[in-house]
């Protein structure tokens, strides 16, 4: 059942969600898109606050749970995963940059609301460790041509990321 987060075929749903820009982030085009997860549904939907600035927030269930702001730059899409694969929704914004970085925000289910996570940025390119849950990778270059790269191991306890160990190459 891939592409099935709890009945919400939210691989059709990406293509609706690339938020467009042009390269240096000076025009925006707002976002705003509802499915239903759970028989819950979810609006979530971005906002120009001015030529610097944008807003991402989110209603589940007609209350307004997420807000956001965002430096808009060289925003480059706006989607959703199931990154933390316990089956609901995860909101990625994706900069493009040296290397792009990202935010993430995660479906606390108890709650049911998106929980950013904080400093998530900094570990570009995550991916989970294979045959593991809720452990965590990221890698990005740190040099010319991927002479020097960095790779972060961390993991997520009560929506916080656990810095686990670093290695430079």
């Amino acid at each position: 059942m891939d592409g099935v987060i709890n009945g919400c075929l939210y691989k059709l749903v990406i293509p609706l969600l690339f938020f467009s820009m042009d390269l240096y982030g000076q025009n925006g085009n707002a976002l705003d898109t509802t499915f239903v997860n759970n028989k819950t549904e979810i609006r979530v939907f971005t906002r120009n606050i001015d030529d610097q600035l944008i807003s991402i927030s989110s209603i589940i269930g007609g209350y307004q749970n997420l807000f956001d702001t965002l430096e808009l730059g060289p925003l480059c899409n706006i989607e959703f995963v199931n990154f933390d694969d316990d089956s609901n929704p995860d909101i990625m914004t994706t900069f493009l940059g040296h290397n792009p970085f990202y935010n993430l925000y995660i479906f606390n289910i108890e709650k049911s609301q998106f929980v950013k996570i904080k400093n998530y940025w900094r570990f570009p390119d995550s991916k989970i460790v294979e045959g593991q849950t809720n452990l965590y990778y990221s890698y990005h270059s740190a040099g010319c041509a991927d002479a020097n790269w960095v790779s972060d191991l961390w993991k997520i306890e009560n929506f916080k990321i656990i810095h686990l160990g670093h290695l430079y190459g």
